[in-house]
């Protein structure tokens, strides 16, 4: 396909209509973070119940009670354009005119929040991609991995952290700040430092031979997941924060198939169930859970259990102590 012949994206900014939000007249917390990560499936996370230890710190989190883990997340779509969609209008259907609709980032900022994107992805492709577009609507937007090499490069989620530190510290009374991560995208064996090996391929020798070295390098990047997303987390822990973290979709990793690994096949029932299947989890800081003791209760009871990622514009605007007015 040739450059010319790619629909462009259009600019969202020439749709924005300021939505009708009010407030509940509760004390809204003074961050909202959400981190999106990239191609993660649940089924190869620890917390729940992988038999490999791919998630070591977010598991010790959980069990100091810093960490809600919730059960049954599904993602909208199994790729990451229709599940961006889905979550930044709410919305779990692809309409001609989906880049009409109210966004996430409209609300947020209508329920008083400065909103920061930080992104480990490009800004750019060959239509302008959709994710950039929504970033455009963004107060602030930096973008660590805007260097189209495509899906080869190494540019790692590590290299957010000490920007989403600077941006706390620089951030107005009330902020969400959006942090979209590479995650565990293919290439897997790029999403990671070349000494972060946790895993190998000896490591699975219940696995025909073929499948090893691709499920050690995608184990391999979840663990690294892991790592930056816990210490994102942490970077909130002296401030009023909450912090949600899901990915955008899964991945079918030799489950319909005994010869495929990637996205999920929306047209094949197992493969597309295996690939939306997604982690959530949500970390409250001590000056959050000291403010909201309900909010925590709830958060125990698994509040947002039976998730789906269409669904994340209301709970990012409950936790902004503020309703969407729907026409």
């Amino acid at each position: 396909m040739s450059f010319a012949s790619v629909e462009r994206t259009p600019d969202l900014r020439n749709f924005v209509v300021e939505p009708d939000v009010a407030l509940t007249g509760e004390a809204q917390p003074e961050h909202i973070v959400l981190i999106i990560g990239e191609s993660l499936s649940r089924r190869h996370c620890s917390l729940y119940g992988y038999d490999r230890s791919t998630n070591p710190r977010l598991q010790q989190m959980a069990n100091d009670g810093q960490l809600f883990v919730m059960h049954d997340a599904l993602a909208a779509y199994t790729s990451t354009i229709p599940c961006f969609k889905a979550m930044m209008t709410g919305f779990a259907d692809e309409s001609e005119m989906w880049y009409e609709r109210t966004t996430l980032l409209a609300l947020m900022r209508a329920a008083g929040y400065r909103i920061e994107w930080l992104s480990n992805q490009s800004a750019k492709g060959l239509s302008d991609n959709v994710v950039g577009r929504f970033a455009e609507l963004a107060d602030t937007s930096v973008f660590v991995g805007n260097k189209m090499a495509g899906l080869n490069r190494r540019d790692l989620d590590e290299e957010l952290i000490p920007i989403a530190r600077q941006t706390l510290a620089n951030g107005a009374a009330r902020t969400f700040h959006l942090i979209h991560l590479m995650g565990s995208h293919a290439k897997y064996e790029h999403r990671y430092p070349q000494h972060f090996t946790p895993f190998s391929a000896a490591d699975y020798p219940e696995r025909p031979d073929h499948q090893r070295q691709t499920v050690a390098a995608y184990d391999n990047s979840v663990a690294y997941n892991d790592s930056v997303v816990s210490q994102l987390m942490r970077l909130y822990d002296e401030s009023e924060a909450v912090v949600f973290y899901l990915s955008d979709h899964g991945q079918d990793i030799f489950v319909s198939q005994n010869g495929y690994f990637g996205h999920g096949n929306q047209n094949d029932s197992i493969s597309s169930r295996v690939s939306r299947e997604i982690p959530f989890v949500v970390h409250a800081t001590p000056l959050y859970a000291e403010r909201f003791p309900d909010r925590i209760e709830a958060l125990r009871q698994g509040l947002y259990d039976n998730f789906r990622s269409e669904n994340l514009i209301d709970i990012l605007l409950q936790t902004a102590s503020a309703e969407w007015l729907r026409e």
